[in-house]
This record gives C-alpha cells, structure tokens and sequence, in this order.
C-alpha cells in the first residue's frame, strides 16, 4: 500500500528532477502533485531546491487555470 501512496518513493533525486521537467512540459498537475508531496518528505538541498521549482510550476499551472 504504501508504493501506492509514494509512487515516487524509490526514485533518485536525478529521477525526480526528470519527472519533474516532464510533468512541467506537459501542464500535469496531478504529476506535479505527486513530486511535491514526495520532495516535501525529503530534507537534501538538491530535494528542498526541486521542491520550490515544483511549487512554482503548481503556482504557474493554478494561474493559468484561473
């Protein structure tokens, strides 16, 4: 249960990164979602950066839907 609650869980934060850029390009916010709730439970300064340039994404994707 819990893979499926953590999709993301077992990715490096190379990985994650990568996700992230495809997730960006294609205006998945439910993709986006899930990076920022995986990269919040993470404490690295590559994972705390990540997470703020997925934050602004899900900003950006919230603007341009409203």
């Amino acid at each position: 249960m819990q893979g499926a609650a953590r999709p993301y869980a077992a990715l490096k934060i190379d990985e994650l990164a990568a996700e992230f850029i495809g997730a960006r390009n294609y205006g998945d916010v439910k993709r986006l979602k899930a990076l920022d709730d995986e990269l919040t439970r993470r404490k690295s300064r590559r994972a705390r950066a990540l997470s703020a340039h997925v934050s602004l994404a899900l900003a950006s994707a919230a603007k341009r839907a409203a």
